[in-house]
């Protein structure tokens, strides 16, 4: 470094320090009440506060609306699995009822049908 620029630099480290200042000793005067400031100065105050508040707690709210979101989307997609495996459970019985072995197990336990003899039997010719 050059000796002007060492010079330079405790200047240059006070407008840093002052730019930073300013903004904070207004925010001071503002929230200690000074006079100077008047009633306006305190209300912004608590203007931005109450808004400041109310971004939080808006943020917050819709966190746990994610959250909650989330439960039931899983919960939903449990539901679905388990009627998905129903549904396919109720499709193969449904084949399997309409099968002829099952057809024909059926008609002889509940309705007492068997094939007739060979003898009873009379083809009927086509005209």
């Amino acid at each position: 470094m050059k000796l002007k620029e060492v010079i330079k630099l405790p200047e240059l480290l006070k407008r840093c320090v002052d730019s930073v200042a300013s903004p904070l000793k207004r925010v001071i005067r503002l929230v200690s009440g000074r006079p100077e400031l008047g009633r306006t100065g305190a209300v912004m105050a608590v203007l931005l506060v109450g808004s400041l508040i109310f971004v939080g707690l808006f943020y917050v709210w819709t966190r746990m609306q994610l959250v909650q979101i989330g439960y039931e989307i899983a919960e939903l997609e449990k539901e679905n699995k388990a009627l998905k495996k129903r549904k396919e459970e109720l499709q193969l019985e449904v084949a399997s009822l309409q099968s002829p072995q099952e057809l024909e197990k059926k008609a002889r336990k509940q309705a007492g049908l068997v094939f007739p003899d060979m003898g009873k039997v009379v083809h009927v010719r086509e005209r």
